[in-house]
């Protein structure tokens, strides 16, 4: 008896679980939702797709090479200021010092991580602005929230 109600309850899940599944994956228009991925069936200008993505993720590179430079730059400048610090022989001196050489490390890693979100924000801009000239509809914009 018991296993009877709970195959029935089973078999009546799966049948409203496949009457609705094919409902939530449909966008407002009533289309069903490709992700993000693939443009509709209207016809799009790969070239002029290929040739934006080729521009964001030559910017994306560029941003990073930057944000790379930066990066290396501060922990430069925190070891010299570090190296200078450890031969005071002052107390007082050396750990106004080693507070100073961190606080400036800090900061330098938050300005080069605010200029590589700026970076991303303006390649992935000029993506989707250039992509709307294709007719790509949202093409290509899944992977947005992989470089954010």
């Amino acid at each position: 008896m018991m296993h009877r109600i709970v195959t029935s309850s089973v078999v009546s899940f799966v049948m409203v679980a496949s009457m609705i599944a094919p409902v939530l994956a449909m966008n407002e228009s009533g289309e069903h939702d490709r992700g993000g991925f693939m443009p509709s069936s209207k016809t799009v200008d790969i070239a002029c797709v290929k040739t934006a993505m080729d521009a964001r993720e030559t910017a994306l590179m560029a941003g990073w090479a930057t944000f790379n430079t930066s990066i290396t730059s501060a922990y430069t400048m925190r070891k010299a200021a570090l190296d200078a610090a450890w031969v005071m022989t002052d107390a007082n001196a050396r750990k106004t010092a080693i507070k100073a050489a961190w606080d400036a490390f800090k900061k330098s890693k938050q300005a080069a991580a605010k200029q590589w979100r700026t970076d991303q924000k303006a390649a992935w801009l000029a993506f989707r602005t250039a992509t709307k000239t294709c007719k790509a509809g949202d093409v290509d914009v899944g992977g947005e929230s992989m470089d954010m």
